[in-house]
């Protein structure tokens, strides 16, 4: 500085030398942080002197003076001193701290220790030029990471190796460092983004057959068990991690100094930043749609280290805390990301047979944190995925599943998903044996759809991570159309349900954005019957599914309490008093009292509670007494006209024969399926009944 900027701007409170013509006159190519011309007024937040030594470029003024300056506090004069002593080119900013200002910490509500070089290690990450820093006698410089020369013995900077002694809980990390290692991803090099910098580490297995099992069964996953596919273990390898470790989001507030991602613009952290999410979206706004972090959350987090290019538009918050931007600012980094794992990671899976295939995927969600949406849509070509099925033979086989060669597929039967798992995981551990009724198996192949209400988390993660990629594939492509009933290890008197899915057809996707108040049933077509299940249960989950029953079942009513048939007159009036009522929360066109009158007595039966148990008792006359209720106030408010009233009292012959379970009382029953009973025979089950 010269004087004419000292007594034009640094001595007028508001009005920034960067911000002015002057500055502009200069022609530097520099991105200042000054904005409203109150920077060294902040000082005296913790100070009451400051002296400043300054001495201008020769080559930018024709006025060379040594200055140095005395501030004795905000309200005083300044005190200016020419051409006394000789200084460097450039200025000095002296600060004279009182301790007693500095804010307090918030455990132990003292003042805090000022430590200079501490604050610039995690604020200053990718400096152009180094830092010198004399603290209590020690002297440290901080540099770029780029930087491959060492300047002195103790210097910083910003380092990209997983940092397995912050992540992982002391007492495992031998566990992590003898079976994982990490995985550099270079935002430069490797991503092709030549205006960003830094690095993605992962902590990945170092062999294909590691994988891992949430054995700690903590929510979500901080604790894991290793698996070897080759080779038994006799100890029980855990490998435990920190909380803010989970995913990026976990704990990301402003004291969180242990999280797993640091943020930098033009070198200076944005502490405040919003995390990172490993997924394309456009706008910070939008919502999860098809992302669930229970997809993602097998293992410990990925660190993301970058320095961000200031984009156009974007703003910087007064603090330089955080910025606001309509675009994530992310976005970019996970595009070319993706690319990078099309090119490498993908085209070597692609190349695999699709049993490899199938676990390699699997991995790719537990390891690499992608969502099954990114896999499917974003990675694999043609929407192609190797599918486990059952054969006739009850052999499991693992094919690749187009679906222009599959437009229908069966399901086999959803309670033995625990027995499927258990199938598939024996299929890949060498030192694991399945033995059961699965290998009884004669119905037609089928696929092994797992609701998740097994006991997946024995299961190797990446294995149990393929049941959400499967599901989303099948919801994405097909849609129920309906079932047919199968005989049971127990014979054809206690049927099983096979599901049928259809792929869908151009007119489907269209109708499938069509929203609940433009929808009209349609109790004769499948597609619009798939829709109806989809809009109730979005609001009754335990919502039995609508559905046509074939013969010799045609005249049946329930099976059990999960399926509902659509042929039954009552069935439907109970349907359409369940839609009326999603409709007229969002249209508003009843009362909230008789909204909220009806909502409750759906949800007061007894088979439609949220916590209600399958094993409890139910008593039929109770539930005549409830529905009947129902359909009285629902054809006071309207919902379902007089002549749509199809209330009729249920009885237990409405059920097919062995999907609930009498009971030696008077009209009581349960409709638990007892696994054990099936488990315990020996008889050859899966064929159609007809």
């Amino acid at each position: 500085m010269d004087e004419y900027i000292i007594r034009n701007y640094l001595a007028v409170a508001g009005k920034s030398y960067y911000r002015s013509s002057d500055f502009q006159k200069e022609s530097l190519n520099l991105d200042p942080i000054s904005k409203f011309g109150i920077g060294v007024l902040s000082c005296f937040m913790t100070s009451d002197y400051l002296e400043i030594e300054t001495f201008k470029d020769p080559h930018t003024t024709q006025k060379q003076e040594h200055i140095k300056l005395s501030i004795p506090a905000k309200e005083n004069y300044f005190k200016i001193e020419k051409n006394l002593q000789i200084f460097s080119t450039g200025t000095k900013f002296k600060v004279y701290v009182i301790k007693s200002r500095l804010p307090l910490d918030e455990e132990t509500g003292k003042h805090i220790d000022y430590n200079v070089t501490d604050y610039l290690r995690q604020t200053a990450g990718f400096v152009k030029y180094e830092i010198k820093i004399t603290e209590k006698d020690i002297t440290s410089i901080i540099n770029s990471p780029n930087k491959n020369t060492s300047i002195c013995d103790n210097e910083f900077r910003v380092d990209y190796s997983f940092p397995i002694e912050k992540a992982i809980l002391s007492h495992t990390k031998d566990i992590a460092k003898e079976f994982f290692e990490e995985k550099k991803i270079f935002l430069k090099e490797d991503l092709k983004l030549e205006d960003f910098d830094g690095c993605l580490t992962y902590l990945l297995p170092k062999s294909d057959d590691i994988d891992v099992a949430n054995t700690g069964h903590s929510w979500p996953t901080r604790e894991v068990t290793v698996i070897n596919y080759k080779k038994k273990s006799s100890e029980e390898n855990k490998i435990k991690w920190e909380d803010s470790w989970v995913y990026f989001s976990r704990y990301s507030g402003r004291n969180s100094i242990n999280r797993s991602y640091k943020v930098f613009m033009n070198g200076i952290l944005i502490q405040d930043i919003t995390p990172p999410e490993i997924r394309i979206k456009n706008k910070l706004s939008e919502e999860n749609d098809g992302f669930s972090s229970s997809m993602v959350e097998s293992f410990v987090n990925p660190q993301l280290i970058v320095n961000i290019p200031k984009p156009e538009g974007l703003k910087i918050d007064l603090a330089r805390t955080n910025i606001e931007s309509t675009e994530a600012w992310d976005r970019r980094i996970w595009i070319a990301f993706f690319e990078f794992l099309k090119k490498n990671q993908i085209k070597e899976i692609l190349q695999k047979e699709p049993s490899d295939r199938f676990l390699a995927l699997g991995k790719l969600v537990t390891f690499y944190k992608l969502s099954v949406r990114n896999i499917l849509e974003d990675l694999l070509p043609n929407g192609n995925l190797p599918m486990p099925m059952i054969n006739s033979l009850g052999k499991l086989v693992i094919k690749d599943f187009k679906c222009a060669d599959n437009e229908v597929v069966s399901l086999a039967p959803k309670e033995f998903e625990d027995q499927f798992y258990s199938f598939l995981e024996a299929s890949y551990i060498s030192h694991s044996n399945y033995e059961g009724i699965l290998e009884l198996w004669r119905g037609q192949e089928s696929l092994f759809m797992f609701n998740g209400s097994g006991d997946f988390e024995k299961a190797p993660a990446s294995i149990s991570n393929m049941r959400s990629m499967m599901k989303f594939f099948l919801d994405k492509n097909y849609y129920l159309s309906h079932i047919e009933f199968i005989t049971s290890t127990l014979g054809k008197n206690y049927p099983l349900v096979s599901e049928v899915w259809v792929i869908k057809r151009s007119e489907n996707f269209v109708d499938e954005a069509q929203s609940i108040d433009l929808y009209i049933p349609n109790f004769t077509e499948k597609f619009s019957i798939s829709r109806l299940n989809f809009f109730i249960k979005n609001s009754f989950y335990k919502f039995p599914t609508f559905v046509k029953f074939p013969a010799p079942y045609q005249s049946k009513t329930f099976y059990g309490f999960k399926y509902l048939n659509v042929d039954s007159e009552f069935a439907r009036s109970l349907v359409k008093i369940c839609l009326t009522l999603i409709k007229s929360r969002k249209a508003n066109n009843h009362s909230n009292e008789v909204i909220g009158k009806i909502n409750d007595l759906i949800e007061n039966l007894p088979f439609l509670k949220y916590y209600y148990s399958s094993s409890e008792e139910m008593d039929i006359i109770q539930i005549n007494d409830k529905l009947r209720k129902l359909f009285e106030e629902s054809v006071k408010a309207e919902f379902i006209k007089h002549e749509d009233n199809k209330m009729r009292d249920i009885s237990l012959d409405d059920f097919i024969e062995g999907s609930i379970k009498i009971i030696k009382k008077p009209n009581k029953f349960s409709h638990r399926f007892s696994l054990d009973r099936y488990l315990k025979t020996k008889e050859e089950w899966g064929t159609q009944i007809v």
